[in-house]
């Protein structure tokens, strides 16, 4: 088993943010280390296995069970599959022609079948309830779902049918009738302005990260956002309308965007867009690490990114970012690796998933990495706060599951605004305002055991 340890040091006060107060998205800024030690070491990765015969599986997605959603099979007539937590066996959830791509919490996954955007949800007695997204798509020729959230929101694109000139590719956001339900409806956005647009990740709070084409044909970074009085309308904003190109492949829920940037030098790199205090973001460019060119495919709540850098062989190696500290993740069976996703921290522990690549023959094995970070000491209301999480769990008021996400997102708010990011910080204590609500509306949690929760995080956001 491979292990890689990196350390970020600490530093008296250089923090990574671009002008706090720009109202609009700035010039990127390079990425530099935050105010406190970390520590991180990596095992694996883990080779996940195929079902029988296979030689294309894929880990594309996972949730902060460990629960992890992909594919397997032989190319390309590979099947939807799950990996449950700390397995490497998959269960099938679909026939053949199927992939997943997404698995949210509550354990439904989203993908394709037979070229159609697709949702699986469990059904309760050990299978799935499949619906089919694409046939609700205007004309859709072909369609994909990318990404789902914690309540069943889904997100991808499709393209429709041409009747005349060339094919355009459609963002779309599908809205379940209640949370988390197998029927719904669909709104769709054509982006900036040009002819591509795709979706490719929603946050809890219904925020969408994609890349779409302007109406000069450049590819640049998105940010949709629903609005207060409609959350299925909703409005969109070009993240780098100065870049070359920019690519939006990832959001979290302190509205963190991650993906790539390529400036006036036109090297692509690996970038993270943080909300500044004014309301616009600062763009970070996280570097290529001595390759090539890089690119961020995920970020957590807590602002760590993993994603691929590219070598001078024109091969890609897979690493793990933590406030402007690289760490390379140990490669798998073949020459090309690449990670997907990854979860938030479980006690330590960051977990990440993707696949190793033959280059010559293009098989492939999934692959999971175990990411360990050290603590951050906590203080104040927010160290109260989580106590106090800890003790509704341990008295029966929030189940392990519940308490677990509600910590996961303190935690992420902890690192935060100990690198000195305001503003994600914040965001993230709305979220779990917003979450806590939501255990009240369904009737898991009474508004009595809720309103200590609210209180302690309005006086964490009071002393921002």
């Amino acid at each position: 088993m491979a292990s890689v340890r990196t350390v970020v040091p600490l530093v008296a006060l250089s923090i990574l943010t671009g002008c706090a107060d720009q109202p609009v998205p700035t010039a990127p800024v390079v990425s530099g280390p935050n105010l406190s030690a970390y520590a991180v070491s990596v095992a694996g990765p883990t080779v996940l296995g195929g079902i029988s015969g296979s030689s294309f599986d894929i880990a594309v997605g996972i949730n902060n069970a460990g629960e992890i959603a992909g594919v397997s099979g032989n190319f390309p007539n590979g099947q939807a599959v799950r990996w449950a937590t700390g397995t490497t066996v998959p269960v099938p959830i679909d026939a053949a022609d199927s992939r997943a791509n997404d698995i949210n919490s509550f354990g439904q996954l989203v993908g394709e079948k037979n070229l159609r955007a697709s949702l699986w949800t469990p059904n309760g007695i050990g299978g799935y309830t499949l619906t089919d997204i694409g046939a609700q798509l205007p004309a859709a020729n072909y369609s994909v779902a990318w990404s789902i959230n914690s309540h069943g929101q889904v997100v991808g694109n499709y393209r429709p049918f041409a009747t005349t000139g060339p094919f355009s590719d459609v963002c779309f956001l599908w809205t379940p009738t209640s949370p988390n339900a197998t029927t719904g409806t669909v709104t769709t956005f054509a982006g900036l302005g040009g002819i591509f647009c795709v979706a490719n990740d929603i946050n809890s709070l219904g925020h969408i990260a994609g890349a779409s084409t302007t109406s000069a044909g450049a590819t640049h970074a998105f940010l949709w956002s629903p609005t207060s009085a409609n959350a299925a309308a909703g409005s969109i904003q070009n993240l780098a309308p100065t870049a070359f190109a920019s690519y939006g492949a990832a959001i979290n829920d302190a509205l963190q965007i991650a993906g790539q940037h390529t400036g006036a030098s036109g090297f692509s790199t690996a970038a993270i867009w943080t909300p500044t205090d004014g309301g616009g973001f600062a763009v970070t460019e996280l570097g290529t690490f001595g390759g090539v060119e890089s690119h961020a495919m995920d970020i957590n709540d807590a602002g760590f990114v993993v994603g691929w850098v590219r070598n001078s062989f024109g091969l890609d190696d897979a690493f793990f970012w933590l406030s402007g500290a690289f760490t390379a993740l140990p490669p798998g069976p073949y020459d090309v690796t690449s990670p997907n996703a990854l979860t938030n921290l479980t006690g330590n522990t960051v977990r990440v998933v993707g696949a190793s690549t033959n280059s010559t023959t293009a098989a492939r094995a999934a692959l999971r990495w175990d990411v360990t970070v050290s603590d951050v000491n906590e203080q104040g209301c927010l160290a109260q706060l989580i106590q106090l999480v800890e003790q509704m769990r341990a008295d029966g008021k929030l189940s392990a599951g519940e308490a677990k996400s509600l910590l996961a997102k303190l935690d992420a708010a902890v690192r935060q605004l100990d690198a000195g990011k305001i503003a994600p910080g914040r965001n993230l204590l709305y979220a779990f305002i917003n979450e806590v609500n939501a255990l009240v509306s369904s009737g898991r949690l009474s508004a009595t055991d809720a309103q200590p929760l609210i209180d302690g995080a309005n006086c964490v956001l009071a002393s921002l």
